[in-house]
């Protein structure tokens, strides 16, 4: 990777966070031969990607399947290769009256004039005081996650999450799947905010979810070590140990610099709050400064590297008009957004009775997909080489032609959302498996429902990480009535 820590005098963009929106507008823009210089305060280029150890949703242009520090990986090389200087540990200090960037690299103050400006600068955790939110142990969802996927440290023990959304979720995940216990996950909502799939590996493994309650005190001596929780239909108060309460109660977008830039803001409760006012190429209400990713309205990853794609080919349109910044690809992608962007809930008719499906054909083994909702998903359609797998649109929900399937299970192994699973009626289903310790063969364990109630007891027949991309594969041993019921299990000793 070309990463320098010389600034240049002037550049045609200069992009502002090396997080995904940052990367993929470097990449567009170098790409397309213009003079690309990319700054972020950190040591490193990723952003929140660089502690994201699950796999994305979304497409190929998503890289939908990949684990998130794989993907900044990716998008750091290509941005290098495609001749973008990388510049880290660098801040902008804000705009000078002559127009250009001051900026501050390892503490030595410097000024680039740029053409063209992009900000790509994400956005901030919410805070949530509460009496005892102060003691040690309370912190935000995503200080626990860079505690644990960057630093191998466990914040806690025994967890509380504060908030049920997607971000509460998976790092309640990757807290287990490190040897924590989430006590509970609470919210003052009466329903999960979270995509379903992510909710339904927490429920699997047992994990109890508070709904319409929030947190009253913190208690403990010098860190937490108790937590009185208040129910507000039933006025009841519960008292739960923990050692740990994270904080997943929503991000806001970093507006700072926007604001120091002259930027207009607007505001939206969906996107997080304030955000620059921009238009559909990104252009702020200042001509030569754009917006993309968390600091344009929160979303997701995958928005923010279309984004930051269309930003990049609008500022390139500018530099160098049609024949630098293409149209027709424009527009591509903010098809993709808005199909992105159309989550909406399943109904029971779209969803495939994939048992019934299987069964009419006489087959004995198959995969169950269990897709709960219409979010933006399709890496299981990729990546069958029978193309017995079709996704029609980017939120459909998928449908499997049993005639074609071989059963190689590389569908287990790409889903994000671990909700697909291999069902042989002989009385076995397979697993994806991402918890500590490693299972082995011959272990007995107690079989659980999707709820996490115990079902009985199976074996372990098969671990493999030969499938896809080496995810653990476990088939487990059972009654051939409970292949339609078991979706996880527990080690007997845990009992």
């Amino acid at each position: 990777m070309t990463v320098d820590h010389k600034l240049p005098e002037q550049c045609d963009i200069l992009i502002v966070g090396g997080g995904p929106a940052g990367l993929a507008a470097a990449i567009e823009a170098a790409g397309r031969g213009l003079h690309v210089v990319l700054v972020d305060e950190n040591p490193g280029f990723g952003g929140q990607l660089i502690r994201q150890i699950h796999k994305f949703f979304g497409s190929s242009f998503h890289y939908a399947g990949v684990r998130g520090f794989c993907i900044a990986d990716m998008l750091s090389r290509e941005a290098s290769e495609a001749g973008c200087l990388m510049v880290p540990e660098c801040r902008v200090l804000g705009l000078l009256r002559d127009g250009r960037v001051a900026l501050s690299l390892r503490g030595a103050a410097s000024a680039l004039r740029a053409k063209r400006i992009l900000l790509a600068v994400g956005g901030k955790e919410h805070g949530l005081p509460f009496p005892g939110w102060t003691l040690p142990g309370v912190m935000t969802a995503g200080a626990a996650q860079t505690l644990c996927n960057l630093h191998h440290l466990l914040p806690g023990r025994h967890v509380l999450m504060v908030g049920s959304g997607n971000v509460g979720l998976i790092v309640s995940y990757q807290l287990m799947q490190a040897g924590a216990c989430i006590a509970a996950i609470v919210d003052t909502a009466d329903r999960i905010g979270g995509y379903a799939v992510h909710a339904a590996k927490l429920q699997r493994a047992g994990v109890p979810f508070i709904l319409g309650a929030q947190i009253q005190e913190a208690i403990g001596l010098k860190s937490v070590q108790r937590v009185n929780i208040g129910i507000r239909s039933t006025g009841e108060h519960l008292s739960i140990d923990a050692d740990a309460v994270l904080l997943a109660t929503g991000l806001s977008p970093r507006t700072e610099l926007a604001s120091m830039f002259g930027c207009e803001l607007t505001y939206e409760p969906r996107l997080g709050g304030h955000f620059p006012r921009h238009d559909d190429t990104m252009r702020s209400s200042v001509s030569h400064v754009f917006v993309a990713g968390d600091s344009a309205g929160v979303e997701e990853a995958a928005t923010a590297i279309e984004e930051g794609r269309l930003a990049a080919l609008s500022m390139a349109f500018d530099i160098g008009g049609a024949h630098c910044g293409d149209e027709k690809a424009r527009d591509e992608i903010r098809s993709r957004l808005k199909a992105f962007r159309n989550r909406k809930a399943s109904s029971g008719k779209e969803k495939q009775n994939c048992s019934a499906a299987a069964t009419s054909l006489g087959l004995l083994r198959y995969p169950v997909f269990e897709c709960a909702e219409n979010i933006a998903c399709n890496p299981c359609a990729d990546a069958c080489p029978a193309g017995a797998i079709t996704v029609e649109t980017i939120t459909s929900l998928p449908v499997v032609d049993y005639s074609r399937c071989t059963g190689c299970m590389r569908c287990l192994s790409v889903c994000p959302g671990q909700a697909v699973f291999m069902v042989d009626r002989r009385g076995s289903l397979t697993l994806a498996w991402e918890y500590l310790p490693v299972p082995s063969v011959g272990q007995k364990v107690i079989l659980c429902g999707p709820s996490g109630e115990a079902l009985g007891t199976g074996e372990i027949t098969a671990c493999r990480r030969d499938v896809g991309d080496k995810t653990m594969l476990v088939t487990l041993s059972m009654d051939p009535s409970l292949v339609d019921r078991v979706r996880s299990f527990r080690r007997c000793d845990d009992e």
